[in-house]
């Protein structure tokens, strides 16, 4: 993985390196990778209100991207103002340090799902016997979803994820089970594919990099509409 991997839209969260306080964070988004370390971020925020940290100090930036979880030493180069936006241009110092594998990376969504459960000695599992669900988060690695279906640990499940205009068949799973008596959904589970197919990999990939671009949209005219107001 490289710097190459941080695109536009990519959400950042930015820490303080500070002894005495391991709490001090903010967030931002990436405007542009100009490449060799150079970026170009949103000033971050907070209670609308413009952070501007000190220029030339080093800092810890966590980049959230489509490829995983990766980090780098950064340093604040200058600070500019371009089409109504406040932007930082930052420089990284450090080798990067990838912090969580593509294949766990999760994507926080609301999907329904159906599913089914099959064993190996029997993999074509009657299709007539559906269980329904709500998908909470998906990655390339798996799934976690809210069910009524009372589900073994060690289970194998043949899901059917709708993914806006399609629909992902996935094998997974169940690697851990909670019990919520109270809710709507009375059980949580988090699971892990195997024997994924590349065309349904594709659709997963394709559905997660949509929703963050169109996210990231968001997030950015949530900024702009902060700052047309820090500004007034």
């Amino acid at each position: 993985m490289s710097l190459y991997t941080i695109k536009t839209g990519n959400r950042v969260e930015i820490s303080l390196n500070l002894e005495n306080d391991k709490n001090a964070k903010y967030t931002s988004l990436v405007e542009e990778n100009y490449g060799d370390g150079k970026l170009l971020l949103y000033i971050p925020m907070m209670y609308g209100k413009i952070i501007k940290l000190p220029v030339d100090e080093e800092y810890t930036f966590t980049f959230i991207t489509e490829m995983g979880i990766i980090k780098y030493s950064v340093v604040i180069k200058e600070y500019v103002y371009m089409n109504d936006f406040n932007f930082m241009i930052v420089q990284t110092i450090s080798e990067i340090e990838k912090i969580q594998r593509r294949e766990f990376f999760r994507f926080d969504c609301v999907l329904p799902l159906r599913f089914l459960i099959f064993s190996e000695e029997n993999s074509d599992a009657e299709e007539n016997c559906f269980f329904e669900g709500l998908v909470k988060d998906l990655g390339e690695g798996g799934i976690r979803f809210l069910s009524n279906a009372d589900v073994d640990l060690g289970e194998n499940i043949k899901f059917f994820i709708t993914l806006n205009y399609e629909c992902a068949i996935v094998k997974g799973s169940i690697l851990h089970k909670q019990e919520y008596p109270k809710s709507n959904f009375k059980y949580q589970y988090r699971t892990r594919f195997f024997d994924l197919d590349k065309d349904e990999k594709d659709k997963i990939l394709k559905y997660i990099f949509f929703e963050q671009r169109f996210k990231a949209r968001k997030d950015r005219e949530f900024l702009d509409m902060d700052y047309q107001v820090n500004i007034d």
